[in-house]
Parts: structure tokens; sequence; C-alpha cells
């Protein structure tokens, strides 16, 4: 055992920055605190670096990828999609992982130790296909049966999405995984999703919609969250200042970054001023725009070094500067088990005790 520690000390001690580099680049070095080493990061960087580090840059290669900065020392950045396992990813062609059954069925089971193990599948396999986050859980409430996205969700209740939504997010998170629970928020039918505008008194807001996301960043200690598509009272949530700056951050205390779900952003100014830290799908919002915004004194460069701090603080603090993740082979055989096991957990049967149910038998 001895033996084994010298080893990974070693090990460890090969991967932090020489004495001079750091010096020269203190960020990198590992004994400081994430949020100083972010701060010391986008001190060293120019307009340009920072602006490119909030977006999304798709390529023949890559679907969601921020690129690396190699002078600095900043590593390519690469997102997988969830929630019932690890993509689709960043890869062209998707590389192959482990299906799992329906967050709905793990939800049936009302098991938070389950759900932190199926978290902790999810998180090892977005590890070992060389990712940095996976965008699970999906916590929106079944409100419409029909919505297409109900069966990735965890039913109708916030108080059991809650507890499954922590448990799943811890487990995701365990080996440097950043979890990013989505879709913040009310974001809970495909019809007009894009352009619909949700319109919710404060205590259902707070009874329904909300108490979910806030168990997933207080409990679960979520380092991420995705702004989703609707407007939430006549605004568009990704640059909802009332929900994005007012209830996660002010409220909550959330200290990660927010990004945006798939073409969500509508603005520069008004994103950056809510808090959207990264746009996803490309740099529509936050790339020549941005630039054009801060030379012309419509978006500070200071802001857009806070809009950085989250994401860079947050991989500093999840250990993916100082190891960032690597492919490596999957434990099929052990994946493919646990996703039976799942499945079996999941499959509730309905029994009509005391003819509660007005059911003919």
């Amino acid at each position: 055992m001895r033996n084994g520690r010298l080893v990974l000390a070693v090990v460890l001690g090969l991967s932090l920055a020489t004495p001079a580099a750091a010096d020269a680049q203190p960020w990198r070095d590992a004994r400081q605190p994430p949020d100083r080493r972010a701060a010391e990061l986008i001190a060293a960087m120019t307009l340009d670096e920072k602006i490119s580090q909030l977006h999304l840059q798709p390529d023949a290669e890559h679907q969601r990828f921020v690129p690396p900065i190699p002078r600095l020392g900043v590593p390519g950045f690469r997102i997988a999609n969830g929630p019932a396992g690890m993509g689709p990813a960043d890869d062209k062609p998707q590389k192959p992982a482990t299906a799992l059954p329906a967050t709905m069925a793990l939800a049936s089971t009302f098991d938070t130790g389950l759900a932190r193990r199926y978290g902790r599948l999810i998180g090892a396999e977005t590890r070992a296909l060389a990712h940095n986050v996976s965008e699970a859980p999906d916590i929106n409430i079944a409100r419409v049966p029909r919505n297409g996205r109900t069966f990735e969700g965890m039913g109708e209740d916030p108080v059991l999405a809650g507890a499954l939504a922590a448990a799943d997010i811890r487990g995701i998170q365990e080996n440097g995984t950043i979890a990013e629970v989505k879709h913040y928020a009310a974001n809970n039918q495909e019809t007009q999703r894009f352009s619909i505008d949700e319109h919710i008194d404060e205590r259902t807001l707070n009874e329904i919609y909300l108490p979910h996301f806030e168990r997933s960043v207080v409990e679960g200690r979520a380092g991420s969250v995705m702004c989703a598509f609707p407007k939430i009272n006549g605004v568009f949530m990704c640059e909802n200042p009332a929900l994005l700056q007012g209830k996660l951050r002010d409220d909550w205390g959330f200290e990660g970054f927010v990004q945006s779900d798939w073409g969500a952003a509508h603005s520069t100014a008004g994103s950056a001023a809510a808090g959207m830290n990264l746009e996803m799908i490309d740099g529509t919002w936050y790339g020549d725009r941005m630039k054009q915004a801060v030379l012309a004194g419509q978006v500070t460069e200071q802001r857009v070094d806070e809009l950085l701090l989250p994401r860079f603080r947050t991989m500093f603090a999840f250990g993916q500067f100082d190891h960032p993740p690597v492919l490596s082979p999957l434990p099929t055989a052990r994946h493919d088990a646990a996703a039976k096991e799942f499945a079996e957990r999941g499959m509730v049967l309905l029994r009509n005790e005391h003819a509660q149910l007005p059911l003919d038998s």
C-alpha cells in the first residue's frame, strides 16, 4: 500500500507544472485555490482569446467543443449530452457508450442510492471518452403527457425529482466529470418550445418548477446549469436576470457556469448581463457580436472576465486543467450488467388496491 501511495505521489507530481512554468504562468500551480487560478489565467488572456472561450466552435471533427489555448495551457473543452447515458457527444462520429434505461424508469425506483450509481456510470464513461461535461440530469416536470422529452425526466413530483437529481449529480461528479442539470426552467413541452412564453405565478414557480433545480445546486452541487429555450413571464431564460442571477446565484449560491441549450441564446448584452457563461451551438451571439459589443462599450471587458470565471473555476476545481480526461477503454461487461439492473429495478407494477382507480377488472 505504501509503495502504491509513493507511485501515485510521483505521478501526480509529474503532472503539475514545473517551478519555472508556475512562476511564468501561476495558474498552473495546483496548490492555489480554483478562484485565484481562474482569475490569474483570465488576466493573461487577450480579448480575442477570452471571446473564443465563451462559445462552442463545431467543425468537421467536433460537435460540442471549445478549442484549447496551448500557449496558456488551457485544455479543450468537450461536452456530452445526456441524461440516459453518455451521448450524443462531441465526436464525429459518436463513439459507442452504454445506453441506460430512461431516467423516468430510474425515478420509478424512488432509490437515491441507485440514482447515484446511475450517475456514477455516466460520469465514468463521459471521462473515459475524454469529455468534460455530461448534460444531465434532465429534471423538467412531466406536465404535458405528449411531451417528447417527458421520458428522460423524473416525473411530475419536484420533491422526488430533486432527491434523485441530487444523487445522480453526485454520482456523475465523483471522478471529475461536470454534471449539467437541465433545462432550467419550465421547459415542459416540445410544441413551440423555441418561442413559447410560460406565464407562471410566483407561488407555482417556487413550488413546482424550481425546487428540484434548487436541490440539484444546493445538495447535488452541480457544476453547471443549462438555460432553456422558453421565455418565463416574457423574458427568454438565457437572458433572464431574475432566474439566472436572482434565484440561481443570489438565492441558491450557485458558483458553476450556465450554458445555453442548443441555440437558446437570443442576445449578446442581455445574456451577458443576466449571466449566461457559455453559448451553444456556436458564437452567434458570443463570438464576433460580443467583440463588437465590447468595442462599442455595450459590454465591458470586465463583464467578459466575469463570464469566463465560473467555467474556469469549475474546471480547476474538478481537476480538468491538471488532469484532463483522456480516451480510455470502457468496462463494457460491467456497465452492461449495471444497465440491465437499472432496467429491472425500474419496472414497477401498479396495483389497484381498494379500487382506488376507476378501472374495470
